[in-house]
């Protein structure tokens, strides 16, 4: 349409020559399926526009499309992409994120390490789950199906959405917000999980808050072992024979496992001395658990035991 004074058509092509338009970045979001169409149609005469322009003359419009208009996107162009927002988030950017939220909590190095973890598996690729298990206390992040639940309720997910997910990677629940891939593997979201079965729901939190112990603890319990192995050495008896048919006997110290320190301590009546005894025990019980893939409980990270493993890393 002209306007009085000769101004020109108002359109995309003039739009891409404005100027004062150029290295900007508009990002459009809340569209509806009513507004759509003419955004659409927008959008693809823009781009056209835009291949006549220098990539720094341009201004750069980022549009969200969600739900039902994810149906129908624009086709891509020379100057015009699309980007679906799907298997972006990485199980690494999650733990960065846990570790951020935690930084002003009051927590031992080791107990903020496990609490990202944990955060970080369980929030599979959501943030605001991450901000609110984040806002809880130890013992609730290891329990956390009541505040998934709460979250389910304000999304309004009950047992209906288990139609959605019996195929998780379908689009619909992909768009529904109840499923997404992390790190190649298709996973639920966790508050969509305790809409459905209880013994699924409860297997597979439990799988998760397994892997983010596994990470963390297994390591801090093999530092720990070589720990006692270098400050005990004069004290712990080589060659070790543990007693069983089949097993060689150890003839290096660095070779010792819990289980050979322990069998020591029990049965060959070596001492460590009380303390250094009972944190053996800890740590072969907190590794048996894992290796029999169950999560170990918030106790274990929180007790005075666990205060001692802590103080000397």
């Amino acid at each position: 349409v002209g306007t009085p004074g000769g101004a020109s058509i108002r359109n995309a092509s003039t739009l891409a020559r404005e100027s004062a338009f150029h290295g900007q970045v508009i990002w459009v979001s809340g569209l509806t399926a009513a507004v759509w169409p003419a955004w659409s149609a927008f959008i693809a005469d823009y781009a056209n526009a835009c291949r006549a322009r220098e990539p720094g003359d341009r201004a750069l419009f980022i549009i969200e499309l969600q739900g039902e208009l994810d149906d129908a996107p624009p086709t891509s162009d020379v100057c015009l992409a699309i980007h679906q927002w799907g298997g972006t988030v990485s199980r690494m950017d999650m733990l960065l994120l846990g570790m951020q939220l935690l930084r002003r909590r009051r927590l031992q190095p080791f107990q903020r390490q496990i609490a990202a973890a944990v955060i970080a598996r369980v929030a599979a690729w959501d943030p605001a789950v991450a901000e609110r298990l984040a806002a809880e206390n130890l013992p609730s992040m290891m329990r956390p199906e009541p505040i998934l639940r709460e979250l389910a309720a304000e999304r309004g997910w009950d047992a209906r959405i288990g139609l959605t997910l019996q195929t998780s990677a379908s689009l619909a629940a992909w768009r529904a917000g109840l499923a997404d891939t992390v790190d190649g593997e298709m996973t639920v979201h966790p508050a969509a999980l305790t809409a459905i079965d209880l013994a699924d729901r409860v297997r597979e939190i439990d799988r998760r808050i397994w892997c983010a112990q596994i990470g963390v603890v297994m390591p801090f319990v093999e530092e720990q072992r070589r720990r006692i192995i270098e400050q005990h050495a004069a004290t712990l008896r080589i060659p070790h024979f543990s007693g069983r048919a089949n097993d060689p006997p150890i003839m290096e110290r660095e070779d010792l496992e819990l289980r050979h320190i322990v069998h020591q301590i029990a049965v060959q009546h070596v001492s460590l001395g009380d303390e250094t005894n009972r944190r053996v025990r800890r740590l072969k019980q907190a590794r048996d658990r894992l290796a029999h893939l169950q999560p170990l409980d918030a106790a274990w990270f929180s007790n005075d035991e666990f205060r001692v493993f802590s103080a000397d890393q």
